[in-house]
């Protein structure tokens, strides 16, 4: 049986699909009141001896205690990976100030550390220390008799090279700049952009920098190595791996010999040091935990020789590239977005990449930043709109559009690749319990409630009617279930020799989404399953939500394991593959959890 007779079947048996987010528009509702429901957070060791073991966190009054002593009593007893007897605790707290799980180290002796997020601004205290890779550092803050503020501040908002002419006014304190005349600005500075950088600054100097007392100094002790690494000043600086240094410039940097490439930027803001490490170069930066921090999903938490992954979903990811020369998928687990204060929101996603991965790679890279700085710079924040449902809709379509321009001008740019790169794209989005699905192409996405499966995306395919008669609107054919002779899918990202960018007209091939919503229910729902055609030519719907429940419920509730599951049915797939066609395509799939387990109604009939 092919994939259209498969579909076909499919679409006889099964009779519900996800709503278009449109429909909702008329009964719109506002972002607050959007809520997470309950979602038992997932602890998973992704590194170490026990990596792929996850538990469950209570929510009970216990929490979870963990060691390494067998005569004690522990919820997670882990021997023989570098613990202390009594090593952290994790505890749900729920009241009227705050709520959520929160560790704490039990004065363990190498005690307890939270991995940086890339991109995340973290504010630097006096003595706190840190890890880069096993080099122990410590930030110290220090009074500086030789602090000399306008020197500092200039070199805060780059414009240290007018220090000469400023001071040549007696202007010595930040007191001093505040007095100076608007005439007297104009006569230090000529440049017109330097001019209003140099205003800006002037009229928020009281709030960015402290202008009474004596100012401090960050200094940035190594441990390991009983030395004093950096001085930093308001001019903020840049630590990275000493073999990179070169590749940084209009800052002060320091290196520090490791093995992975890492950035870690430390800026003055607002009377205070702050640092985050960039995205393009994470490294392996570890805080020591003091007191009581606030998991959150997405946290890598280190103790002993084991890190810990917090998620907010239990999921399963797995590719392989079939028989194919490359592997042109990309696949995308992200727990958390911190965009709302009221609710959680996680992305996932699968990119299938053709005529290269060039697109599915930049889709990987930039997508998820560019969610995060569209709902989080936009003039409307996500938590203060009243329609919800028409928000998310038109960001989502923007979003879209305006990643496959940037797609085309970084192929512009990129004069040594002349492939005509595309990709087909499912996106999940969970907002609290609502669930959004971004489809473009013919990756796939179904939910199984109860053991029944629910279509969130519907396929574009150049037969279906509709696509058919828009891809004739615009000048194109369909012939062989093929855009002109060539693809198979009618949406896509790239493919820009389909698009009005190289055919001067209409898009034949459109990246325009369908968007789609569902209200998650978490007593009957159970799982969601995102693939490629990989998966999906090889099973329909139905037998993807069969065979994923059938092997989940072959364990014990919290034993459940997606990332078996996901190996498992995606190895399947390609194996099928071969036997039917004589050869594979990629194949990549991402399995969430909705749920800490399904229950076996059948062995429960029996017993």
């Amino acid at each position: 049986m092919n994939r259209g007779q498969r579909d076909q079947q499919e679409k006889k048996q099964e009779d519900t699909v996800a709503q278009f987010i449109q429909e909702r528009f008329e009964n719109d509702i506002p972002a607050r009141s959007l809520t997470d429901g309950v979602t038992d957070y997932v602890f998973r060791c992704i590194q170490g001896p026990f990596a792929g073991n996850f538990i469950y966190l209570n929510l009970t009054e216990e929490g979870e205690l963990i060691g390494s002593d067998p005569q004690a009593d522990y919820t997670l007893l882990i021997e023989n990976a570098g613990l202390s007897a009594q090593h952290t605790k994790i505890n749900y707290t729920m009241d009227d100030n705050q709520y959520g799980y929160f560790i704490k180290d039990l004065n363990s002796e190498k005690g307890t550390w939270i991995k940086t997020k890339p991109g995340h601004l973290i504010q630097i205290e006096d003595e706190q220390i840190f890890r880069i890779e096993d080099q122990v550092f410590q930030f110290r803050l220090i009074e500086d008799e030789n602090f000399d503020v306008v020197v500092e501040w200039l070199a805060r908002i780059e414009l240290k090279k007018v220090i000469i002419k400023l001071k040549s006014y007696n202007i010595k304190t930040l007191k001093d700049i505040k007095q100076l005349q608007p005439n007297i600005i104009d006569e230090i500075i000529d440049d017109e952009d330097e001019k209003i950088r140099f205003k800006q600054a002037f009229d928020t100097i009281d709030q960015d920098f402290p202008v009474d007392g004596k100012q401090k100094t960050l200094l940035i002790y190594s441990i390991t190595q009983d030395e004093v690494l950096a001085k930093v000043k308001w001019s903020g600086a840049a630590i990275t791996r000493s073999s990179e240094m070169g590749e940084i410039s209009g800052i002060d940097k320091y290196g520090v010999d490791c093995n992975q490439k890492f950035e870690m930027i430390i800026q003055f803001y607002f009377n205070r040091y702050y640092f985050h490490v960039t995205p393009k170069a994470p490294g392996q930066i570890y805080l020591k935990l003091y007191g009581n921090y606030k998991l959150s999903p997405d946290d890598i938490v280190n103790i002993g020789n084991l890190d810990f992954q917090v998620q907010r979903f239990n999921t399963g990811l797995w590719s392989d590239k079939g028989t194919r020369m490359t592997m042109e998928d990309r696949s995308v687990i992200s727990q958390s977005i911190p965009i709302s204060r009221y609710f959680s929101v996680s992305y996932f996603a699968v990119f299938d990449g053709h005529g290269g991965d060039q697109c599915a790679q930049f889709l990987y890279e930039t997508l998820g930043e560019k969610l995060k700085e569209e709902f989080m710079n936009s003039e409307e924040y996500l938590d203060d709109t009243e329609f919800f449902y028409q928000y998310i809709y038109e960001k989502l379509v923007y979003i879209i559009n305006d990643i496959d321009q940037q797609f085309w001008q970084y192929r512009m740019n990129d004069q040594d690749n002349n492939s005509d790169s595309g990709s087909a794209g499912v996106i999940i989005l969970i907002f609290g319990t609502k669930l959004i699905s971004v489809n473009v192409g013919d990756c796939r996405a179904v939910l199984s409630r109860q053991g029944k499966p629910v279509a969130l995306t519907v396929d574009h395919k150049p037969n279906e009617e509709k696509e058919r008669q828009r891809i004739m609107k615009a000048g194109g054919t369909v012939d062989g279930n093929r855009v002109n002779k060539k693809l198979a899918v009618s949406r896509a990202f790239g493919d820009f020799s389909f698009k009005k960018e190289t055919t001067g007209n209409m898009d034949i091939v459109t990246v325009n989404p369908d968007i789609r919503v569902w209200d998650i229910d978490f007593m009957v729902d159970e799982f969601i399953v995102l693939g490629c055609d990989g998966l999906f030519d090889m099973f329909n719907n139905q037998q993807v939500v069969e065979y994923v429940r059938e092997r989940l419920i072959e364990n014990q509730i919290t034993e459940q394991d997606p990332q078996k599951v996901a190996r498992q049915i995606c190895l399947d797939a390609v194996e099928i593959s071969k036997q039917q066609k004589r050869g594979s395509d990629n194949c990549s799939v991402i399995i969430i959890l909705l749920t800490r387990g399904i229950i076996n109604t059948d062995k429960i009939f029996l017993q």
